[in-house]
């Protein structure tokens, strides 16, 4: 079962990655161009350009972009300038202007990845005591600060204004030290504090709204070999919380498309 998961998820991926459109593009408001053929040779007359009208970049030439309309919602206007519903509507743009007029449109879902900080992790202790390398040992709950950073990967979902907010469904994982001392090894370990190398894993949900962030998780740690038999809290879950900027560092996202 948890085979077939992960491999549900890794074709999402590789399906959406291959499934990008170009990118298209949105006025801010009403502006005004000069229409042009799809060499960007200007012809007619300037055209106003309504806020919200969608456009895609065809190509760029001696410092202009030339854009293509992808919905020409004026009827007048249509009428006015002879343009037919199924013909390709060129027109000229400096590209110094591109960001100033109009928005990049992202698409309500994309692939996501990068860095998870994880600021604190609270193991969830167990009322009854559990059996670790054949001793009855308790397991309490435990808050630990130590910071985590893991990558991750999974869906973005978009939502609000020009798209800008979004939740995001990760799973990721990371490799560093785990704090364990005599109580949670049945006294393997003597010295306090030490910090051998084991694995993290989680699942996550990140939300962004205007650049702020809050997520929960939820995972597991491992530890290798005989440390790991005697460590209570191997395989147990443990929750993670955060609140601020920057806690989700999304260093790779899939290029914009038509929704």
């Amino acid at each position: 079962m948890k085979k077939a998961i992960l491999i549900a998820c890794l074709l999402l991926v590789y399906g959406h990655l291959f499934s990008q459109a170009e990118p298209t593009y949105a006025f801010k408001n009403i502006t005004e161009l000069q229409q042009c053929d799809e060499k960007g040779n200007p012809k007619g007359n300037t055209v106003l350009m309504k806020k919200d009208w969608i456009f895609s970049i065809t190509r760029k030439k001696s410092g202009n972009a030339i854009i293509q309309l992808l919905e020409f919602r004026d009827t007048t206007m249509q009428k006015i300038y002879n343009i037919k519903d199924d013909s390709p509507v060129y027109f000229l743009i400096e590209e110094g202007d591109l960001e100033v007029v109009a928005y990049e449109r992202l698409s309500t879902t994309d692939v996501a990845a990068g860095l998870l900080t994880l600021p604190m992790k609270l193991r969830i202790g167990k009322k009854d005591s559990i059996k670790v390398n054949d001793i009855m040992t308790k397991r309490d709950f435990d808050v630990n600060g130590e910071i985590n950073v893991g990558g991750s990967f999974g869906l973005k979902c978009r939502f609000g204004e020009r798209r800008s907010n979004a939740v995001n469904f990760l799973l990721g994982g990371s490799v560093g030290g785990l704090v364990v001392d005599s109580t949670t090894t049945n006294g393997r370990i003597t010295d306090a504090g030490i910090k051998p190398l084991g694995f993290t894993f989680h699942g996550s949900i990140v939300l962004e709204v205007k650049g702020f962030q809050v997520f929960v998780s939820n995972g597991i740690d491992l530890l290798g070999r005989e440390l790991g038999k005697n460590w209570v809290y191997q395989r147990g879950h443990w929750l993670g919380f955060g609140i601020g900027v920057n806690l989700y560092d999304s260093n790779f996202e899939g290029k914009t498309q038509k929704p």
